[in-house]
């Protein structure tokens, strides 16, 4: 009996240890998340860039508005010498016509301590469209071995909606403006009913040819067309007629 009853006790106390256990609160550790690990090291970036913390308010180009930046992301430019680019972007507090958005491109050395300024390399500043927008952007890795920024912007003209693109070398040392202005699209078709033969309705794509040294524009749509884009000396150009306008 006492053999019997030890056990059953022993048991309740078990019982009574896993409830305990279960009803106490849990014990969590908190960790950085990526994303806000992220956001803590662009901040960091941004206020060694600009000298301040973001968002940061600046005249506009034009006057017109004034522009809110703020960082959008950090590129590895050199992992060999810690040289990144921290873009970023900025809206315009108004919408109006010619209120234009920014991009912003500036170069930091990576440190133990942070970032730092890199001594010689020159911000790059792109103006946007207007309508309080900032540029369009993307990374492209197939036109050079240095990463390529693709900043696109939207123009109209006479019911014509055009869309161009400058590519910016983010080579280790300083940014370089490789091409402005590459017509990448023309479109009328709101001007006109459906099978009017006054439509144009073109769109491209750029294709690299030889790395580093051209690089293609192929249009499709109401007509085909093709630029070929060649390097001389620092930039690209071509000798090609685009689209123009519509």
């Amino acid at each position: 009996m006492r053999s019997g009853s030890h056990g059953m006790v022993s048991g309740l106390v078990v019982l009574l240890a896993c409830a305990a256990a279960l009803m106490a609160p849990a014990v969590t550790f908190s960790q950085p998340t990526v994303s806000e690990a992220r956001k803590s090291e662009l901040e960091a970036a941004f206020r060694v860039a600009w000298g301040k913390p973001s968002p940061l308010t600046q005249p506009s180009e034009n006057d017109f508005g004034e522009v809110v930046f703020e960082p959008a992301d950090l590129l590895v430019v050199d992992g060999r010498s810690h040289v990144v680019a921290l873009v970023s972007t900025g809206e315009n507090t108004e919408g109006c016509h010619p209120c234009m958005g920014a991009l912003s491109v500036r170069y930091l050395r990576r440190t133990e301590k942070g970032f730092e300024p890199l001594a010689g390399a020159p911000h790059l500043e792109f103006a946007g469209s207007g309508y309080g927008g900032a540029p369009t952007w993307s990374v492209r890795r197939d036109l050079e071995e240095a990463p390529v920024l693709e900043v696109g912007n939207v123009t109209t003209s006479q019911g014509c909606l055009m869309s161009y693109l400058t590519l910016a070398a983010l080579s280790p040392t300083v940014p370089r403006i490789r091409a402005e202005l590459i017509q990448i699209s023309a479109d009328n078709s709101d001007m006109y009913v459906a099978g009017d033969p006054k439509i144009v309705s073109l769109d491209g794509e750029i294709r690299p040819l030889v790395k580093g040294q051209s690089f293609e524009v192929v249009f499709h749509g109401t007509r085909k067309l093709r630029l070929v884009y060649r390097r001389q000396g620092e930039t690209f150009g071509t000798r090609d007629k685009g689209p123009g306008d519509c």
